[in-house]
């Protein structure tokens, strides 16, 4: 998925959970306000525990435009 939001959604998340209750992958970007002062801070729906959350990088690390967190499942 490619959409987000700080605020979570009780609505979205219980069609996330469901999906995930049926064996479906669900990924999501994490945001784009590296340069921003949410930088550290996780997008939801990409934040949901059965979400895989991605943000951008490249051979150098992290892109300096993604969100980056602990919350990340990889980070190089």
């Amino acid at each position: 998925m490619s959409f987000g939001t700080y605020y979570p959604s009780a609505l979205l998340k219980k069609y996330i959970d469901m999906a995930a209750d049926n064996g479906i992958i669900i990924i999501a970007a994490v945001g784009n306000d590296g340069g921003f002062k949410d930088k550290h801070r996780i997008m939801y729906p990409a934040k949901y525990e059965n979400v895989i959350a991605v943000g951008s990088g490249s051979a150098y690390g992290v892109s300096d435009f993604s969100n980056n967190s602990a919350d990340l499942e990889y980070q190089k």
